[in-house]
């Protein structure tokens, strides 16, 4: 067989899904895959398993780029290992706001998790977090502030500071201080660190009632926050008032605040509990003796303050200089607390609580929403190659007479007469392996009827100190073409022939071994470890409709990726056209990474110069006696 050069580096999203879920289900719950028309994502119970989940992606093209793969990987493992091992989908969400909070911060709470049991998942959801910000999906605030919504400030200061101080994605810290700085400026020091507690107490939840617990009191405290009267007029001569008797005057009791707090009060950085109450001799005082205002760090991290360092969690000085409000007018370089005027504030909280899905921007969505947004092969899948998977129809089960298998294997032994002698090395190749029959050992379904006469010799037994690892599956082109003369038969005779002179070595040699055929829509004869006698009552070599040689392959393709051999093989023989070159190379190059050789025997040579640019090994025959070669010089690859 020759071997083409690889034309295409596209990686087949659709089988890489496949892969990608049979790792998961390999470790956890049975999970399955709808395809549907869908803008997003999503996971839940299936209704067909209790004890499972099924996962419904949206249309993509076939085939996309490494980038895609990337997010794609990103979109399983946040949706399986963060929601489908840790989201309770029986939780009732609150409405409006806090339950579009609970969103984004129940994707923190999950993600935390599965890092504890999968750890290779924060590093896999980072990296298509990467990719998100690398395409502009995910990116910093606009530089003209007074364009974004308060509600897209909140959303965005919570995600990127919660991601990139829990999660370590250091590509949103950037983004992180700048929307601390306008969260800040539009909510206050006080305000904002107060939300900022009851989010960490949200991704520290122990499930997801705790999530959502904590986005309704988020919204609570805005509500409360909106109620607060406004501030005694200033006294004359007094200017714009004492900045420490407005902060008390407008000191409010509130959710998780333990007694009134002065302006300057400030949150413990990873406190979970309420907000300890600190008496500052001058709210406009030294920096250097209180937190910054968006010093909270990482959970579990209570102790730290920092006078502000511009890392990550701490608030610099720097971090407020510029914001200005009429009440605590401008706090200046060396000031770690700002207030906004009670009427801009006012108005900030009626815009959030008042706000829409839109307006909070791609942070207020589900990470699940903007990977499948971020991602092009999804968004494409409007035009070109889509992810239809190939049509599959049940072989006929209408058992035929007892001399259907006798024919079947003399004309296969006809067929390979001139093979004898390969067929003599391949079985004496694997000699070695003694059979005998047990009560013990590999099931042989035609010797179940034994057990009807006492004699439970229904299994067969090896005996060799190494076996040999490997599985095939045969695929038949039954096109309309396969019904051609091929030397003294059709095309269609031949082919069948070799497939069950091919089956009835697998079998004797006991390798697992599968037999289908297809043209618009695939025909599985014999199943992964099936009963070879059983098929021989049933099958029958066909030739109707058109060929759809790439779909046939992935079909394939996934009933071997799941096989635990360290060796796998899948030999298609076709007459006709391979389809979309495109897509059949990057199935190809896919199955390479999970261990299938693919081969492809070629009847006649009318298509050989599509294969020549393909990176499968191929053959090509043009006659019956090249055709049994070919397909044997698959087997010999498997015994070797």
């Amino acid at each position: 067989m020759t071997r083409a050069t690889q034309k295409t580096s596209m990686r087949h999203l659709y089988l890489y899904t496949y892969l990608l879920l049979d790792e998961v289900k390999r470790a956890g719950r049975p999970i399955r895959i709808e395809w549907s028309n869908m803008p997003t994502a999503s996971i839940g119970p299936d209704p067909q398993n209790d004890k499972g989940l099924v996962m419904k992606l949206s249309n993509m093209a076939a085939t996309g780029t490494e980038e895609d793969a990337i997010l794609l990987r990103a979109l399983v493992a946040h949706e399986i290992l963060c929601h489908g091992n840790n989201t309770d989908f029986g939780v009732k969400l609150p409405p409006g706001l806090a339950g579009r909070l609970t969103n984004p911060l129940e994707d923190a709470r999950g993600e935390l998790l599965a890092s504890k049991s999968y750890g290779g998942s924060k590093k896999v959801i980072r990296e298509g977090i990467e990719i998100l910000t690398q395409r502009g999906i995910f990116k910093g605030p606009d530089a003209d502030a007074s364009t974004l919504h308060p509600a897209e400030i909140l959303f965005g200061w919570l995600v990127t500071e919660l991601r990139s101080e829990l999660l370590g994605q250091k590509c949103l810290e950037g983004f992180s201080v700048a929307y601390r700085k306008l969260a800040i400026q539009t909510f206050g020091t006080k305000l904002t660190a107060q939300v900022k507690a009851e989010a960490l107490k949200a991704a520290h939840a122990a499930d997801t009632q705790g999530a959502a617990n904590a986005s309704q009191r988020i919204v609570e405290l805005l509500e409360l926050a909106a109620k607060e009267p406004p501030p005694p007029p200033p006294q004359d001569g007094t200017g714009q008032g004492d900045g420490d008797d407005q902060a008390n005057a407008s000191d409010q009791d509130q959710p998780g605040n333990q007694g009134d707090q002065d302006q300057g009060d400030q949150d413990q950085t990873g406190d979970q509990g309420d907000p300890d109450e600190q008496n500052g001799q001058d709210d406009q005082g030294d920096g250097g003796d209180q937190d910054g205002p968006g010093d909270q760090g990482n959970a579990g991290n209570s102790g730290d303050q920092d006078a502000g360092d511009g890392s990550t969690g701490n608030m610099s000085a720097d971090d407020t200089s510029g914001a200005t409000g009429q009440n605590g007018g401008n706090p200046g370089s060396g000031s770690a607390v700002y207030e906004p005027s009670y009427d801009d504030l006012q108005q900030a909280i009626a815009d959030v609580l008042d706000s829409t899905d839109a307006d909070a921007g791609n942070y207020g969505k589900g990470l699940e929403d903007v990977l499948c947004e971020g991602n092009e092969a999804m968004q494409q899948a409007s035009g070109g190659s889509h992810t239809n998977e190939m049509r599959e129809v049940d072989a006929p089960n209408n058992v035929r007479p007892p001399e259907h298998r006798a024919q079947l294997r003399s004309a296969a032994r006809s067929t390979a007469a001139t093979l004898a002698l390969k067929m003599e090395e391949l079985l004496e190749a694997h000699s070695m392996v003694q059979r005998s029959s047990s009560t013990e050992g590999r099931l042989r379904p035609n010797k179940v009827a034994r057990v009807a006469t006492g004699d439970l010799r229904v299994f067969q037994k090896k005996s060799r100190s190494e076996e040999l690892d490997t599985c095939l599956y045969f695929l038949n082109d039954e096109s309309a073409s396969m019904g051609e003369t091929f030397g003294n038969i059709t095309r269609r005779e031949a082919a069948g022939r070799v497939a069950v002179a091919a089956g009835e070595v697998c079998d004797n040699a006991s390798i697992p071994f599968g037999l289908a055929s297809y043209s618009t829509s695939v025909r599985e004869w014999q199943p992964m470890d099936g009963d070879w006698a059983k098929t021989l009552n049933l099958f029958t070599a066909a030739a109707r409709d058109c060929t759809n040689t790439h779909l046939a392959v992935v079909w394939a393709l996934k009933r071997l990726m799941d096989r635990k051999e360290s060796r796998k093989i899948l030999c298609v023989t076709t007459d006709g056209d391979p389809g979309d070159l495109n897509v059949l190379e990057a199935a190809i190059q896919e199955a390479k990474r999970f261990g299938v050789e693919v081969r492809f025997v070629l009847i006649d040579k009318e298509y050989e110069h599509y294969y020549r640019g393909l990176s499968a090994a191929f053959g090509v025959a043009t006659n019956p006696h090249q055709l049994a070669e070919a397909v044997f010089g698959s087997l010999e690859a498997a015994f070797s």
